[in-house]
């Protein structure tokens, strides 16, 4: 496995297959008080998208030693941004069969974003991926194109859809709706990315993943979006439709966050 610091400016090379087409996965870790509160299920996922992939070699402790040693280095960091390639390989989309894996290390700060947010509807709608578990790969130009389409106000977030109109997330977010009691969270299938924080509020209440349009949307009780460097968000509203003020689900949720040393 070949480490890259990208604080210290250290680069990958021009022949890294992640460079190339792509051929990876990455985590973004919350840091909070010089601790990863979220580590354990950053890795798992990590060692889930890349067996995905099919990315051999990787050593799952390893990497977590180097998070860990990552994070001494730069300990004032509200996030930490990590990132395994295939490696380097030969020209042509066939995975050579003896890459070794590239790791790049990056970290920086938070910029400050708005404790609330407003959902608009992207006109973009989310790609799929056949045969591929909603991971996060480095093939994210979907989301390029959507966020270049987002208006520049503070606190707007797109939510997308798919082909045939049901939810999928929204841009950098998961997704979640609280209607008559039920929270629920779109159902996921090749599309969109299951983010860390949606596995942690599906671990830790009683929500449940279906599939879900916009109706259900503009119906709701509480819609909150969530990632796992934001944390949970709560929308004021949807399509220009305001919601209730009144945020129980969310709140609880942060609540949890905060005994889990997510600050």
């Amino acid at each position: 496995m070949h480490i890259v610091d990208a604080n210290a400016g250290e680069m990958v090379s021009a022949d890294d297959r992640g460079l190339l087409y792509g051929d990876g996965v990455f985590e973004t870790l919350r840091v909070s008080h010089r601790r990863l509160p979220l580590l354990d299920w950053h890795l798992a996922r990590l060692h889930r998208s890349s067996a995905a992939l099919q990315i051999m070699g990787l050593d799952m402790s390893s990497v977590a030693a180097q998070i860990v040693a990552f994070l001494e280095r730069y300990p004032d960091a509200d996030w930490l941004k990590v990132i395994v390639t295939r490696g380097d390989g030969a020209r042509g989309y066939r995975p050579p069969d003896d890459a070794s894996p590239t790791l790049v290390l990056s970290s920086g700060s938070l910029v400050k974003s708005a404790a609330e947010c407003h959902l608009l509807l992207s006109p973009i709608s989310a790609p799929t991926h056949p045969g591929l578990p909603p991971l996060k790969h480095l093939s994210r130009l979907a989301e390029v194109q959507q966020a270049a389409d987002l208006p520049v106000e503070p606190g707007v977030v797109q939510i997308v859809c798919d082909q045939q109109g049901a939810l999928v997330c929204a841009t950098m977010h998961n997704l979640f709706v609280v209607r008559d009691g039920e929270l629920m969270t779109p159902r996921l299938i090749n599309q969109g990315v299951a983010g860390v924080l949606r596995d942690w509020v599906l671990a830790h209440s009683d929500a449940k993943s279906q599939r879900l349009h916009l109706e259900d949307a503009l119906l709701a009780d509480e819609i909150f979006v969530c990632n796992a460097v934001r944390g949970v968000v709560s929308a004021n509203s949807i399509c220009g439709q305001w919601l209730p003020s009144a945020t129980p689900v969310a709140d609880a949720l942060r609540a949890d966050l905060v005994q889990a040393g997510f600050g």
